[in-house]
């Protein structure tokens, strides 16, 4: 993370589904470069939450994810692409992960 770059926290949309409500933050060279790239149809999958900010605070924000939003995205992670169904293995990993996230957070 560097501190001279334009740090902007988005908020994945419905659009996203299994991903709905993840908090996540992208470095840019600068706010132009935000802008440009900033298009409609990422507009309709990721909300601005916050721009500008700190790399410390775009750590913060992100680190406000619901507990439910993630466990949700655990499960998306964990859906076969060739099968759509999920894959037990995977599932329990990234519930475990999720888990121990929060955990080190207290």
């Amino acid at each position: 993370m560097v501190d001279n770059m334009y740090n902007v926290v988005f908020e994945y949309t419905k659009e996203v589904k299994g991903y709905k409500g993840m908090i996540f933050y992208t470095s840019f060279a600068d706010e132009k470069t935000f802008e440009k790239g900033y298009s409609p149809s990422l507009q309709k999958k990721q909300k601005v939450i916050a721009k500008g900010v700190t790399p410390e605070e775009a750590v913060k924000t992100a680190d406000r994810t619901p507990y439910e939003c993630k466990i949700n995205a655990a499960f998306q992670d964990a859906i076969d692409l060739n099968t759509g169904k999920i894959n037990p293995k995977i599932l329990e990993k990234r519930v475990a992960t999720v888990i121990m996230a929060e955990e080190l957070k207290d």
